[in-house]
């Protein structure tokens, strides 16, 4: 969690790589880990517009960022290759009415509002400071 600004930016750049708007964010789920490979689902945009794809987080032995892999459309025989069966079943969390009322609108509806409050981490990373919050 440490990391998650350069895992934000490398998330943009992998995912938006040619979009020139301001106040560019991302929202990303851990789907499944593996040694030094992170499977997310990211969500990256702005009001003025979104994309979502599975991708993988390659760190170093520190936690900081290696490179990223993301699903490219059109190549669906690369799913196999780079996602595990585990992360692979939790794609259905993403896709379809999940942008209604399902995980994908949270992470929307905080992508947006990150726009008027950049200082604000992901839900991720927000869950995870909640979690380590010690309780009486």
């Amino acid at each position: 969690m440490e990391h998650w600004k350069e895992n934000e930016d490398v998330l943009k750049q992998s995912i938006l790589p040619t979009w020139t708007f301001e106040n560019l964010h991302c929202e990303w789920d851990i789907l499944a880990r593996a040694g030094q490979d992170v499977y997310v689902w990211a969500l990256c945009g702005s009001s003025k517009g979104t994309d979502m794809r599975p991708a993988v987080i390659h760190l170093r032995s520190d936690g900081s960022v290696r490179s990223v892999e993301i699903l490219e459309r059109g190549h669906p025989l690369d799913v196999d290759r780079l996602f595990p069966e585990e992360a692979q079943v939790k794609f259905r969390f993403y896709q379809g009415n999940s942008a209604f009322d399902g995980r994908l609108k949270e992470m929307l509806d905080h992508l947006y509002y990150r726009e008027t409050h950049p200082e604000e981490p992901p839900l991720l990373v927000l869950s995870a400071m909640i979690a380590a919050t010690p309780t009486q």
